[in-house]
């Protein structure tokens, strides 16, 4: 129906001469202090003279019997006012329960609402020691919005009739509800007993307002409605008093119309349902909004426009053991919300538990970013005792996923299993995690909904199983059990493991350290870390992060994506795992506990992820225990365990893993096959081995630091070679000083690159990117680059050679102006420099022009001035003078 659109400024001109109006009916409004007021009739005018101006159907009388013709053969909404559904502020006056029964109609002329409650207790104030206005007197309230209102902020009114007579008229706007003239409203109270009495039995309510005063030009073809009930505790002064959002059973949501009641001219409309899905029961409808039409035949689906709480049940459904699961693709956001969200919901039925009964919901959605386009994450919790929908995001059960699984809004998927107590949760066939919940126990039985919070979105490819049929396909894809090794937390079985072994140690006497094992086999990804620490924290559960715990980063998507696993003492997300501490009791011991943590990921998983490419999954391992928790400037060391070591994030020292290969960084993540963690393998033209048999052929310029005098013999010699898939170099080195551990990256014996970009004539440069090949790893880039790092020796006659691999796109900084990632080269009117060094802390040699120094450059380039660097083209490097 077309509505009526009512300017700002004639709305505004409405309210300041509602003064002068007669509101209610056709009698003056009663002169009061403030600018809007209770509109008031006095009880005791008769319901023909009170009613006389208002322009309702013939033979209706206002005297609140319902006896008329109009109220015949109408469905009713049955209610009840108990204390579970008031909130905080309303819990302390003690009632006793009373029903409540309402329905509309509606005619030519307007909406016709019918109101009946057995409340006992009746006061209404009085004009002298107790004013009151209509919400705080006995009586009730009734919402109205349009069918289309996805909230209330689109312009619901608020009409509350108190059991005097009297009424209050509000309209929202501007986000709250405001005194609105509404004229030709007609109302009738019938009380069963006497006003201001406390032992009536009861009153009804008969209400009418005209379709223009709703702002329609129209009888529309439908309304959406709720009630509220007001009561006081006393009938006398000063009565505490009670407002209660009575249908709140019905999971009617206060501020989102299309969960409320819808009305026509046969009173409470009963939607259509689907094959699958329909109304709770009875009593309880599904909300306003979704499209059912096409839930039928062989590709069912259904559509929702609708907005905030909106539930659509499934039909048929109240189970203990169940495997449900549907895709989602979003359309739009409604209502501006900052937070929306689409999923399911899972009601239980009351259950007894410690000598109490109560019920509550779960859910299992994806939070939405507010413009539809990303889905930002998992999330599963549960409400608050005693509510339908009153959830409880701080709950320690809450389940968080971040869009680990490269989640779509144009299709996601999620999946709910349950057997008993136990709630198994799957997005894009993922398990992300299981939760149980009190008074949801193995015999609750839970119905369920799909569940949307402003989300327009289409369901569709879904499925509902239940008790066998459910266990076998829920058990299916929860299985995680291993083949290649027992999870355990016993590293015994790894014994025979040879790929590399990563690592964060402590620079200082303390003795912590953290090191990480993996490999790739056939039934999916095994890691075995260590770690030696001084604090060990368990069982907060509103944080993983916040106790003892290892991080997984895991790059998916082939190569595009990233996932984050956790294992804590309590929990594991998304991998099947064991962590066992072993606590030697010594009482300020650096390295009291000794935490084996062994896990697995199945290849089912690794597969739907799509983390296997050319057979290596990339993963990386951050080993914490601190929650940030400082005393003044310092750390609290009762709750972070702070290492000294290369392998640290420096603003976060109880953050521990391989040097410059935390589990967040995507790109410097190591490669792991069935050999256990290695090389990217993108190296295709030289095997990296430390053997220089592929260098026999190379005739390129070598950069050679040679020692002099006392220092001859001492030195390095590089080779590097230009690949078309990046840069290989060979160094052999001969040292007198080894070191593998300091308190300073760049001081650890290492070879170190340096590239830069200058104009071809020399005189602008960029900045530089850095590679320090270390006994540890490749400081600055982690393992974005291939190498081996061989030394022989003793002390004061070491050798070591380093031969390595830096992919073209790993040369250099992401630069699109002056440098080709695809051909690893500068682009044309630039060239590429590099510059090599090498150095150990304290071992000083006399090189280049007889300088002393412990930073080994060669004779004829810079190691760190981009102007003095070689170039590097396409035939491998020249001299500074020698551009491409």
């Amino acid at each position: 129906m077309k509505r009526k659109i009512i300017s700002l400024v004639i709305i505004l001109t409405l309210m300041l001469s509602a003064l002068a109006l007669v509101a209610c009916g056709g009698t003056s409004a009663v002169k009061r202090d403030d600018l809007f007021d209770d509109y008031v009739r006095k009880p005791e005018t008769p319901p023909a003279e009170r009613n006389a101006d208002v322009d309702a159907d013939e033979g209706v009388v206002f005297d609140g019997k319902f006896d008329e013709e109009i109220w015949q053969g109408l469905s009713w909404v049955e209610m009840t006012s108990t204390r579970s559904q008031r909130d905080d502020r309303y819990t302390m006056p003690d009632l006793v329960d009373c029903t409540v029964r309402a329905t509309g109609t509606m005619t030519e002329k307007g909406m016709y609402y019918a109101l009946i409650t057995d409340d006992p207790v009746n006061w209404n104030g009085n004009e002298t020691s107790d004013k009151r206005d209509s919400f705080m007197k006995t009586g009730m309230s009734v919402y109205i919005a349009d069918c289309s209102y996805r909230s209330i902020d689109d312009g619901a009114f608020e009409f509350g009739f108190a059991s005097d007579g009297t009424c209050m008229l509000r309209k929202r706007m501007l986000g709250e509800y405001m005194l609105y003239p509404v004229m030709g409203v007609g109302t009738g109270v019938n009380v069963d007993g006497k006003l201001n009495t406390a032992a009536t039995g009861g009153y009804s309510i008969e209400a009418f307002i005209p379709w223009k005063s709703l702002g329609y030009d129209s009888k529309p073809e439908a309304i959406m409605s709720m009630f509220t009930i007001e009561r006081n505790e006393f009938a006398r002064e000063k009565s505490p008093f009670v407002w209660e959002l009575v249908c709140k059973s019905y999971g009617v949501s206060f501020a989102a119309p299309g969960t409320w009641f819808r009305f026509n001219e046969g009173g409470r409309v009963i939607a259509p349902e689907g094959d699958n899905f329909g109304h709770l029961d009875s009593k309880t409808y599904y909300s306003e909004g979704f499209d059912l039409s096409h839930d039928n035949g062989d590709n069912p689906y259904v559509d929702s426009t609708a907005g905030p709480d909106a539930k659509l049940y499934f039909k048929n459904f109240n189970e203990t053991k169940f495997y449900v699961e549907t895709k989602i693709k979003v359309n739009e956001i409604y209502n501006g919300d900052e937070f929306p969200k689409a999923g399911m919901m899972f009601m239980g039925e009351p259950t007894a538990a410690n000598g109490e009964t109560h019920y509550r919901s779960v859910m299992a959605m994806v939070d939405v970013s507010k413009d539809a386009s990303v889905v930002k994450n998992f999330i599963s919790t549960e409400t608050k005792i005693d509510t339908l929908s009153g959830w409880d995001w701080q709950s320690s059960k809450s389940l968080n996923a971040g869009n680990d699984m490269n989640l779509r809004p144009d299709d996601v998927k999620i999946g709910v299993y349950r057997n008993g107590s136990r709630f198994h949760y799957f997005v894009n066939d993922v398990y992300v995690g299981k939760r149980s919940y009190d008074y949801i126990g193995d015999g609750t039985k839970t119905r369920g909904a799909i569940l949307s919070f402003n989300v327009g979105a289409r369901y569709f490819d879904y499925k509902f199983l239940t008790g066998e049929a459910a266990v076998t396909k829920g058990e299916q894809m929860i299985k995680t059990e291993p083949v290649s090794y027992k999870i355990d937390g016993d590293e015994s079985d790894w014994a025979e493991y040879s790929g590399r072994v990563l690592g964060s140690y402590a620079y200082d006497d303390s003795g912590k350290e953290f090191t990480a094992k993996a490999i790739l086999k056939d039934d999916g990804l095994f890691f075995l870390t260590k770690a030696k620490h001084a604090v060990y924290l368990k069982g907060r559960t509103n944080d993983w992060s916040h106790n003892t715990s290892l991080e997984i980063g895991l790059t998916t998507d082939n190569g595009n994506g990233s996932v984050t696993l956790h294992v804590t003492p309590d929990e594991s997300y998304m991998c099947t795992a064991v962590m066992s501490t072993a606590d030697s009791g010594e009482e300020g011991s650096s390295t009291r506990y000794t935490t084996v943590t062994e896990g697995f990921v199945p290849i089912s998983v690794l597969k739907s992820l799509k983390a296997v490419t050319d057979g290596k999954v990339r993963v990386a391992f951050s080993w914490r225990t601190g929650t940030g928790k400082k005393n003044g400037n310092d750390w609290d060391l009762t709750e972070n365990d702070v290492i000294n070591s290369l392998g640290r994030l420096n603003d976060q020292p109880y953050i521990w893993y391989q040097m410059d290969t935390p589990a967040w960084e995507k790109g410097h993540r190591s490669y792991v096959d069935g050999s256990g963690i290695t090389m990217s393998g993108k190296a295709t033209e030289r095997v990296l081995d430390g053997n220089d048999d592929d260098w026999a052929s190379w005739n390129g310029k070598k950069a050679i630091a040679l020692g002099t005098g006392s220092d001859s013999g001492k030195g390095f010699v590089a080779r590097f070679y230009k690949g078309s898939d990046g840069l290989y170099f060979y160094v052999k080195a001969l040292h007198r000083k080894y070191l593998a551990n300091d308190r300073e990256g760049h001081m650890i014996t290492n070879f170190v690159i340096e590239t830069g970009i200058t104009t071809a004539d020399n005189d602008a440069a960029t900045g530089t990117r850095q590679f320090f090949f270390t006994p540890v790893g490749c400081m600055r880039q982690g393992d974005a680059v291939d190498y081996v790092m061989k030394t022989t020796g003793t002390d004061g006659n070491y050798t070591t050679v380093v031969e390595g691999f830096i992919p073209n796109a790993e040369i250099y900084n992401t630069d699109e102006v002056r440098f080709d990632k695809s051909t690893g080269l500068a682009k044309d009117g630039y060239v590429l420099r590099l510059g090599a060094a090498w150095r150990t802390r304290g071992d000083y040699i006399e090189h280049k022009n007889n300088n002393t120094d412990e930073y080994w450059q060669p004779q004829d380039a810079s190691g760190y001035n981009v102007y003095k660097m070689y170039c590097l083209t396409a035939n491998g490097i020249g001299t500074p003078l020698e551009t491409a």
